[in-house]
């Protein structure tokens, strides 16, 4: 008990209630998670304003889906990008749809041939506009749909977090249906999906845990992630390649425990201000700033406390790590989005960073064995 429990009035009660408070139940980062500075090698292959996602075409060329625009890229001459269409709506998802490519917009679903020819997609609810976190398509054609809250946009995901909104849903349009079918509600924050013949896995963020939905309910596949997870891509073979957007923080889980302290934040802050997640790190005067972020020597040490960092993550069949791939505190390709694998490269996506590059998957795995 510290002095100031001793004093009048305050009771061993009130100290082990503020213990709770303070105590962090986040997981260590180590076995399978152990930390590297594996993202921050490879060079750069595009960059731009805000990379929403990466669709391979194989061949080492991908198409990099952006806010408002979709461009080619091939990794062995990453200046020959090339415009594929220019949109006049803002980009929160994408997917391969076919032959086409799938983008959840702030108007709608489109879809895009590998020509640039746009056309009107899958009819989706109004209020879903501007809401979708993730697309995916399924083997029976089926397009599915995470819309991260029903009350707050793609942009405001800050906010859905710090009051742990629960108004996120899983929708499925079929093949030849007029309208989308409810698969499940009452998420928090649903952001990534990986469908099969008979489900579908989901990356429901706040909550920290993969789930997997089907016509049995829910089943909890990972929970007590160390980041908040997001996009989930296949890989041959089995397992799948996750993408954790954000780190978790004791600092944060502290904030949201006070209600009044976390009200008037968010009432009275910009949001670059705010003690919560970011994609990356500002660098502004306003941005607050734990003791261990303090610049020693010019540098900041890669173990300092951090709102953002760079994350994925080797799954198995059963959702477990393997083993994963980092941008530390003292890296810049923080808020990965999207890491997919084609043959024997890895894409990854920093929204962060505004870089889209790629791992080599040829020699030993980075990361493997940790």
């Amino acid at each position: 008990m510290s002095v100031v429990d001793k004093l009048p009035g305050r009771s061993s009660r009130s100290a082990r209630t503020r213990e709770r408070a303070l105590r962090s139940d986040i997981p260590p980062m180590d076995g399978a998670w152990t930390p590297n500075e594996d993202l921050d090698g490879p060079p750069a292959l595009w960059s731009g304003p805000g990379p929403v996602d990466v669709l391979p075409l194989g061949d080492g060329a991908a198409v990099v889906v952006g806010d408002s625009r979709l461009e080619t890229v091939v990794a062995a001459d990453p200046a020959s990008r090339r415009l594929l269409i220019d949109l006049e709506t803002t980009v929160t998802a994408a997917c391969a749809f076919g032959d086409d490519i799938a983008l959840a917009t702030t108007g709608g679903i489109l879809l895009v041939t590998q020509t640039g020819v746009l056309r009107q997609g899958p009819r989706l609810p109004d209020a879903t506009f501007g809401h979708v976190t993730a697309l995916a398509s399924d083997p029976s054609g089926s397009l599915w749909v995470a819309v991260g809250s029903s009350v707050r946009t793609t942009e405001e995901w800050q906010t859905d977090l710090l009051i742990r909104g629960r108004t996120g849903s899983v929708l499925r349009i079929d093949p030849g249906a007029s309208d989308a079918v409810l698969v499940a509600d009452g998420l928090e924050w649903p952001s990534g999906l990986l469908p099969d013949d008979s489900g579908c896995i989901v990356s429901e963020a706040w909550a920290h845990r993969l789930i997997r939905v089907d016509d049995h309910g829910r089943t909890v596949l990972q929970d007590d992630l160390p980041g908040y997870p997001g996009q989930l891509s296949a890989v041959p073979g089995g397992g799948a390649w996750l993408s954790l957007f954000a780190p978790r923080s004791a600092l944060v889980d502290f904030v949201m425990k006070e209600e009044r302290y976390k009200e008037e934040m968010i009432r009275t802050l910009e949001a670059r201000a705010w003690v919560a997640p970011q994609l990356r790190t500002l660098h502004h005067p306003v941005e607050q700033v734990q003791g261990g972020e303090l610049l020693v020597f010019g540098q900041m040490k890669p173990w300092a406390p951090t709102r953002s960092y760079g994350l994925i993550a080797r799954l198995d069949e059963n959702g477990r790590a393997l083993y994963s791939h980092h941008s530390r505190a003292n890296g810049s390709r923080h808020g990965i989005v999207r890491s997919v694998e084609d043959g024997d490269r890895l894409w990854v996506v920093s929204r962060g960073s505004g870089e889209v590059f790629s791992l080599d998957r040829t020699g030993p795995e980075l990361g493997e064995g940790q």
